[in-house]
């Protein structure tokens, strides 16, 4: 006789897997990884038993480029759940070790590959209770991860190699933990195994750089590639650029990289037998350039963001008690954000409006890249879409109204050179620091909802700000209003933002520690006074046209300045987004 039983999967490491990455196919293809794992659990579940069913995440087991995150929520009825349950994990492990074989070859170190992956699975009894089997759920799922089961190294690979060949005894260059099982010792690129000179790796992590998407040309663009995007369309639609562009493609091969066209080293010997027509080409290009007056970007966005409050969505809290004990709402929650996570990936396509791409969607959690072009403008989009393709449909289900699922970003903005692993932790710790942020929105805290960005510059400079997606006027305000401060910011220095910088910041400390109210708000006269002085002394425009832009800059800063008062946050944070909108401005524009 079967019983029911609600039961929770999950596959790791995910974050140090994903973010040991030095090339954005690398990422991308721990991500998808990831995924197929997911889903080859999911549809190992519900082929066991047609009565069995996934809550969460959404799943359609004909998906082709699969986004899932790496644990499920079934409700499924097994009468042996825990030979269910060490079933569903040797399918997965075999996946694995299928993959690899696949990717790399039958060489492949099938116990690496087994100690590497981390499988827990979990189960309680369901009575129609969704809720309270839920919570039981996650306290047992945590009980298990306390757990560290471990096996001890004797070093055995070590002193093998240690006697065989002394070279051959080094850390992987993306992961830095295991020894290495491909290695490129030359100055070449080496594309039996695709590594840079100088690279060696562990079969971990060879597996990632090995894989490959039938839609490899969309997912595996670099980061100059992503910071290029926009610069390459405008040089294609006014110069001979693309003709030039696809020669030198042709000659590179495997070689090639979009790092070519910032006036790098070219990656070939002087004795290639098309060095000299390389040459020209680039010339031709640096040239044409040059008659268009378009500078090159160097810079780049990636964006991650995660929903506020999923635990307690997934469990029903906030449904009303007949959608909650039977889990229609949390079903109808899984189905709204897949039916999302598909409608990101349409809308993020560098092949179409050349927006983003898409490292993973799984509905709730998202990460992509995003070139500075319209960062603020796509980051807004997002938000809204989430609104109308996710909390609308939710109305009729909730118990409280008012009540809605937000997500919290972080958004790194770096340089093309920067090393992906640090960029991806910068924008993993933004997205944390939104996560924390607290605002006050119509006398009411509201916690969460929010992004935060951070710039790191190749100078080393690190910007950083954080506020509210909503404001008492729009639920998205905030980001258009910024979007216009960087266009109208074209005719003025950055010296204002300079002196308002020095002149205030070093009062706001002092203000704290009188214990009295906000500073924006208790100097809101005195500042906005004096940015307007400094606005007229920063302007770049003809006399005669300068007080019209001097008026329209100001009255969006103010805009700006009484968003900040509203939410309730410092100056500080206040002029580093100025600082911010002013650097994405200069990176974009010729002036």
């Amino acid at each position: 006789m079967n019983n029911k039983y609600l039961f929770l999967f999950t596959i790791g490491p995910v974050q140090s897997y994903i973010q040991q990455s030095r090339k954005t196919r690398d990422l991308f293809a721990s991500s998808r990884i990831l995924s197929l794992l997911s889903s080859c659990a999911m549809q190992a579940i519900q082929e066991r038993n047609e009565h069995n069913e996934i809550i969460f995440p959404y799943f359609e087991a004909e998906e082709t480029a699969p986004s899932y995150p790496n644990r499920c929520i079934a409700l499924v009825e097994e009468s042996n759940i825990s030979e269910m349950g060490e079933d569903i994990e040797q399918i997965v492990r075999n996946k694995y070790e299928e993959m690899a074989r696949q990717y790399i070859g039958e060489e492949a170190n099938a116990v690496v590959l087994r100690e590497h992956l981390q499988v827990f699975w979990v189960f309680t009894e369901y009575k129609d209770d969704y809720e309270s089997a839920y919570k039981n759920l996650e306290e047992a799922m945590g009980m298990v991860k306390s757990l560290r089961i471990f096996k001890q190294d004797n070093n055995a690979e070590y002193e093998i190699r240690l006697k065989q060949d002394k070279r051959r005894i080094r850390k992987c260059n993306l992961c830095g933990e295991r020894l290495v099982t491909q290695y490129n010792n030359s100055k070449n690129y080496k594309s039996n195994y695709k590594l840079t000179s100088y690279e060696g790796l562990c079969d971990i992590c060879l597996l990632k750089r090995m894989y490959q998407s039938e839609k490899r040309e969309d997912e595996f663009l670099s980061t100059s590639s992503i910071a290029l995007a926009y610069w390459k369309r405008d040089m294609a639609r006014k110069t001979s650029f693309s003709e030039y562009y696809k020669r030198i493609q042709d000659i590179l091969k495997e070689e090639f990289s979009d790092e070519i066209l910032y006036g790098n080293s070219i990656p070939i010997d002087t004795s290639h037998l098309q060095y000299d027509e390389l040459k020209r080409l680039l010339a031709k290009i640096r040239n044409e350039q040059n008659n268009i007056s378009t500078l090159k970007r160097r810079y780049y966005a990636l964006l991650v963001f995660d929903g506020d409050n999923m635990g307690k969505w997934v469990s029903g809290e906030f449904f009303q008690q007949k959608y909650r004990e039977d889990g229609t709402g949390q079903k109808k929650v899984s189905q709204l954000l897949g039916q999302y996570a598909k409608w990101t990936k349409t809308y993020l396509n560098m092949n179409q409006e050349e927006l983003g791409s898409v490292v993973y969607a799984g509905g709730d959690d998202f990460m992509g890249f995003i070139p500075l072009d319209h960062l603020f403008t796509v980051v807004q989009t997002l938000r809204e879409k989430f609104e109308d393709m996710v909390n609308g449909p939710l109305c009729e289900l909730k118990e409280d109204q008012n009540k809605n699922i937000s997500f919290s970003a972080g958004i790194c903005i770096a340089h093309y050179k920067t090393p992906l692993d640090k960029v991806i932790s910068e924008a993993r710790k933004q997205e944390e620091i939104a996560k924390r942020n607290r605002s006050i929105i119509n006398s009411n805290e509201v916690d969460k909802d929010s992004f935060s960005i951070s710039v790191l510059k190749r100078s080393g400079e690190h910007i950083l700000s954080t506020l509210s997606f909503r404001t008492r006027k729009s639920e998205n305000a905030v980001l258009n209003i910024l979007s216009t401060i960087m266009e109208k910011m074209e005719s003025f220095s950055d010296n204002f933002i300079r002196v308002l910088d020095r002149e205030w910041s070093g009062m706001e400390q002092v203000h704290k520690a009188t214990g009295r109210e906000s500073f924006l708000n208790c100097k809101k006269n005195m500042i906005l006074s004096e940015t307007k002085r400094v606005l007229a002394r920063s302007c770049l425009v003809e006399p005669d046209k300068a007080k019209e832009v001097i008026e329209d800059l100001y009255d969006k800063i103010k805009e700006f300045y009484e968003t900040c008062c509203v939410q309730d946050t410092s100056f500080q944070n206040f002029i580093s987004m100025l600082y911010i909108i002013e650097f994405l401005g200069r990176e974009l524009n010729d002036n």
